[in-house]
């Protein structure tokens, strides 16, 4: 049963999200409709350029929900900037000019991107130049494709510089700076960031918070986590003066990692401290133990070889002894003998004199 309720809730779900899409749909297509009709029935050129500005934005906005193609908008699009210039509207102009570009970035057209940029004008070529980037880098990280993004970001950066405009500028440094950082060059990425946040300043200007992510992303993975802090201290302030608080919240997000991490990372090599001092000092008792017991076996080896020597003296004064014993007994005979012999002899001359005494009687 319960299995039946949830099919019957996700068919009920899937029945309203394709009924809502379906309604997007037809509301832009009937918005479409109304516009091409206004521009039917422009008398005037603001009219026109109205009716015209509409219809491109209306197929940027929503490129799936249109019965335009595109060689057709791109018309309407050169239409209004036509227009613009011919009236001289160079903020609609500019506006005409963006609306195209974008139309163009969307669909993968950099051959189409890069005419437009030989074509425009001066306040155009920052843009054009920075998304031609865009589209050479994103998703793409080829040797050939990033040297063309980082040309074209490059040329960005430069037209920025001529037009004097410090919000162009940091947008095509960051792209340069993201095209360095998605292709490994990290030395190249971390420079263009770091002119970003100096052409900054105090002065709040969009996407200078993402710079200082960056940086703080670049540090953190280095290692450097005081410099990591440090980034995202100045750009806390940075944003808290240009009263950015959507990206002031990010921000601290981050810092609030990089915090954690360096209190982990502190707390390690607290930890690694202590065991390293615990394994000298154990180290420092083992080497006191085996000095100890090697002066130990050289004591016993000492002992028992002086054992050793004086068994051997030992034996070699008994075994003198026992022949000076051996001597000795041999002398005590041999004085026996001879004192046995002489007493014989005597007895044979005593006896011997006798005999001859009694003789010469």
């Amino acid at each position: 049963m319960k299995l039946y309720l949830l099919l019957l809730i996700l068919l009920l779900s899937w029945l309203t999200s394709t009924g809502q899409v379906t309604v997007g749909v037809d509301q832009s297509i009937g918005r479409e409709q109304t516009i091409l009709r206004r521009l039917k029935s422009a008398k005037n050129d603001k009219t026109r350029i109205e009716a015209l500005m509409d219809l491109t934005y209306n197929y940027r906005h929503n490129p799936g929900s249109t019965q335009l193609d595109l060689p057709k908008v791109l018309s309407y699009a050169n239409e209004a900037i036509y227009l613009c210039a011919k009236n001289n509207l160079p903020k609609l102009h500019y506006e005409a000019g963006i609306n195209k570009l974008y139309i163009l970035f969307d669909e993968v057209r950099i051959q189409q991107m890069e005419e437009m940029l030989l074509q425009s004008s001066d306040s155009l070529k920052a843009e054009i130049a920075r998304n031609i980037s865009r589209a050479y880098n994103d998703n793409y990280y080829e040797d050939d494709r990033v040297a063309k993004a980082i040309q074209y970001g490059e040329m960005a950066k430069e037209f920025s510089r001529t037009m004097g405009n410090k919000q162009w500028f940091i947008n095509a440094t960051n792209q340069v700076a993201w095209v360095y950082l998605k292709s490994g060059n990290i030395k190249k990425a971390e420079e263009n960031f770091m002119e970003v946040i100096r052409v900054a300043d105090t002065v709040r200007y969009k996407n200078v918070a993402f710079a200082y992510q960056r940086l703080i992303e670049i540090n953190q993975d280095k290692g450097l986590l005081d410099k990591a802090i440090e980034l995202g201290l100045q750009g806390a302030k940075y944003l808290r003066a240009t009263n950015d608080p959507e990206s002031l919240v990010m921000l601290s997000q981050s810092l609030t990692e990089i915090y954690q991490n360096k209190q982990n990372i502190d707390q390690l090599k607290k930890d690694n401290l202590i065991r390293k001092t615990r394994l000298e000092q154990a180290n420092l008792v083992t080497n006191i133990t085996i000095a100890f017991v090697g002066v130990l076996i050289v004591l016993l080896a000492l002992l028992y070889r002086q054992h050793l020597s004086t068994r051997r003296a030992t034996r070699i004064i008994t075994s003198k002894n026992e022949t000076l014993e051996h001597l000795v007994l041999e002398k005590e005979w041999l004085l026996k003998e001879v004192h046995h012999r002489v007493k014989n002899n005597l007895q044979t001359v005593v006896s011997l004199l006798e005999s001859q005494s009694v003789y010469l009687s």
